[in-house]
């Protein structure tokens, strides 16, 4: 019959919908004490190299690294310092910002939860001013 490629399409498809979705990584399962200290190694072998970095690209590069290790480490707050001096050397869209701007995210919803009015006002401030920078980035292309 002339059905049988769309009843084919069609059970292929609800087999896919029926799939379950891959697990995700647990972001708040704690690390093992050797990837803590690989981590933490990591981090000051960075800060090492890039006290003695001149290069801008190897600057920011080097920082977005140290902002990502921080992350992983759980110190948001070294992590945001350093998206944000990788940003202040040059604004770009990138791993800086896309950092800066979940990092950002995660304060405000916190603060939120705690019902902290300061915290809101912050984070939100500075997510309008993460958006007025990618305004001017954007406007710079053109």
């Amino acid at each position: 019959s002339t059905l049988f490629p769309y009843t084919t399409l069609f059970r292929s498809w609800l087999t896919f919908r029926r799939r379950k979705p891959p697990a995700k990584p647990d972001d708040d399962a704690p690390l093992s004490a050797e990837r803590r200290a690989d981590l933490e190694h990591r981090a000051t072998a960075l800060t090492g190299t890039l006290d003695q970095e001149q290069d801008p690209e190897r600057r920011i590069a080097l920082l977005n690294e140290l902002a990502a290790t921080c992350c992983e480490l759980g110190d948001t707050d070294a992590a945001i310092a350093h998206y944000e001096a990788s940003m202040g050397i040059r604004e770009q869209f990138g791993p800086a910002y896309n950092g800066l701007l979940s990092l950002y995210n995660d304060k405000l919803k916190t603060a939120a939860q705690a019902q902290d009015d300061a915290g809101i006002q912050r984070w939100t401030t500075r997510l309008d001013d993460l958006l007025a920078l990618s305004k001017r980035v954007m406007r710079s292309r053109y």
